[in-house]
């Protein structure tokens, strides 16, 4: 083969096929098809401390647990909290160790799932509602909630209708009382049912104990 002849060969190997040029070509290969794909959700559930036994929200660097429960419904920092963020957890500083939570006179209303938990201190947390008001209102319809390591105590309604003299649950979902004692709670009004406790959803109890007059559980 002359060497004429093969320029000419090689100039047919590197040809683009008829009609395409090497722009297109290049395309051809390197082209795909994009897609979006949804990840799962990673973000972090917060750990959200409690620091001060006061039942205030007064911006002062000390997380109260009426903040505190501020924060979890919110997914916000409060008073220098850790933002709330999903289904949270509220644990208690060392400091709280046979401390007792008094009320201020309204209760503490929860409206997104949470877990509150004092079983890291060697006593478990009292909760005082002074005879005032209902202790938890849980004011949400769906998700789980989780009480532990606390003594629930002094919480009073008087309203009709108005059950759960320590804990109110609307969520269809379930409400764990966890180490933990309900006692000395009471409800005035008519057709206010469970002394201690009155959920739309289950209601299990481990290691616990309640001592007020009934358990109140809608149909």
């Amino acid at each position: 083969m002359s060497r004429q002849d093969r320029f000419g060969w090689l100039a047919a190997r590197r040809r683009p096929e008829s009609g395409r040029g090497p722009r297109s070509w290049i395309s051809s290969i390197y082209a795909r098809r994009l897609r979006v794909e949804a990840l799962e959700d990673r973000r972090m559930l917060a750990v959200i401390t409690v620091t001060s036994s006061a039942d205030d929200q007064v911006v002062n660097d000390m997380v109260t647990l009426r903040e505190a429960i501020q924060a979890a419904n919110t997914d916000a920092s409060v008073d220098g909290s850790a933002p709330g963020s999903g289904a949270d957890t509220i644990n208690f500083a060392a400091a709280l160790f046979d401390q007792t939570i008094t009320l201020g006179g309204t209760d503490l209303e929860i409206s997104e799932a949470v877990t509150i938990d004092a079983t890291a201190l060697a006593a478990n947390l009292r909760v005082d509602g002074n005879l005032q008001s209902r202790i938890f209102d849980i004011t949400a319809t769906t998700d789980n909630f989780t009480l532990a390591g606390l003594t629930l105590t002094g919480g009073r309604t008087i309203a009709s209708f108005e059950g759960g003299g320590a804990v109110r649950s609307a969520s269809s979902g379930n409400l764990t009382i966890d180490r933990s004692t309900v006692s000395g709670n009471s409800t005035a009004g008519s057709f206010a049912a469970g002394g201690g406790i009155h959920s739309q959803g289950t209601v299990t109890l481990t290691h616990s104990t309640t001592a007020d007059a009934n358990l109140g559980q809608a149909r």
